[in-house]
């Protein structure tokens, strides 16, 4: 059953005619929202109002893809926002990991000019630890950035528990006592890794 929104609240009780349709038609064809107004029940046999069915289809389906093409313009938009803030982002992470690398560095030298367990080799060693993990996420958000693919490789998880114990401990002070405990080794695990951070991992 077809219906229609007749205008100033009355209701259509006659066939279409065809001068009416084609002004809907004329206003269409410039983008004004128009509808040829129908019965509650249409005369199927009327041709004026097999051509207004057809035409209120089509003025139809033409508004629903006009605001699809609008929405996927609006999500193209929104995409390339994302992409410009992507890049962006990878520029900053590809400065701050140079960095890093200079911290790194600087800190595996002045590390080996200390004696282990003397004044300031912990210290020197956390440095290195933090700046290495700072630098795996720097890694991570330029692989995301330019796309890279990842692969599985193990990683151990005592070395991973270790390193962070450490680090916590200097971080909590003296007042909180850390412990980690483990009743079996904790092996390997497999982990999503690039080219770029694949030399921190270990194989099974």
């Amino acid at each position: 059953m077809w219906t229609a929104i007749p205008s100033l609240g009355q209701c259509v009780t006659r066939s279409p005619t065809l001068d009416e349709v084609y002004q809907v038609m004329a206003k269409a064809s410039v983008g004004e929202p128009a509808r040829v107004e129908l019965p509650n029940e249409p005369d199927p046999s009327d041709a004026a109002t097999k051509l207004a069915i057809a035409l209120n289809l089509l003025l139809d389906d033409l508004e629903y893809r006009a605001r699809m093409q609008r929405e996927l313009e609006e999500q193209l938009r929104q995409t390339h926002k994302l992409e410009a803030i992507g890049r962006l982002a990878g520029g900053i992470a590809h400065d701050f990991n140079n960095l890093l690398s200079v911290i790194i560095g600087n800190a595996e030298l002045a590390r080996q000019d200390l004696v282990p367990d003397g004044p300031g080799y912990e210290e020197v060693e956390q440095i290195e630890f933090a700046a290495a993990r700072a630098a795996e996420l720097t890694r991570q958000l330029l692989a995301f950035g330019r796309k890279q693919l990842f692969h599985f490789t193990a990683v151990d998880l005592s070395e991973i528990v270790r390193g962070m114990s450490a680090m916590l401990k200097r971080l909590l002070g003296e007042q909180i006592e850390l412990a980690t405990f483990s009743t079996t080794p904790l092996g390997n695990v497999l982990v999503r890794a690039n080219a770029s951070n694949r030399h921190r991992t270990r194989a099974l």
